[in-house]
C-alpha cells in the first residue's frame, strides 16, 4: 500500500516525452564480427539514430541456422528509420544472409 501511494503520487507529475521507435533485423547464421564494420560506418552517418547488434544462439538441431545477430535500430523519426532499415537489410544481404524483419516491431 505504501508503494501504490507512492506511485499513485509521482504519475501526474511525470511529463511524456517523444515515442520512440524500434526495429529489428534479423540475420540467420551471421556472426558479429561479420557485420561490425559496415555496422559501426552505419551508426556513424547517423549519430541521431541508436543501433544494437544482439548476438543470439539455439540448441543444436532445432534448425537449419541455430546461431545469428538480430540488429536492431531505435530513433523518433519514422523516415530516417526506415532508411535505417534498408541499411541493415543491405548488411545482412551483403553477407549472403536473408534478412527477417521482426513483424513485432
Amino acid at each position: 500500500s505504501i508503494m501504490r501511494a507512492m506511485l499513485e503520487d509521482v504519475g501526474h507529475r511525470i511529463e511524456g516525452g517523444a515515442i520512440v521507435y524500434q526495429h529489428t533485423v534479423r540475420g540467420k547464421g551471421l556472426r558479429e564480427g561479420e557485420i561490425a564494420v559496415p555496422l559501426g560506418a552505419l551508426a556513424k552517418a547517423r549519430p541521431e539514430l541508436n543501433f544494437g547488434s544482439y548476438p543470439w544462439m539455439r540448441p543444436a538441431g532445432k534448425k537449419d541456422h541455430d546461431f545469428g545477430v538480430n540488429l536492431v535500430v531505435r530513433g523518433r523519426d519514422p523516415d530516417l528509420l526506415a532508411a535505417a532499415i534498408d541499411a541493415l537489410v543491405e548488411i545482412v544481404r551483403a553477407q549472403g544472409a536473408k534478412p527477417e524483419i521482426d513483424p513485432k516491431d
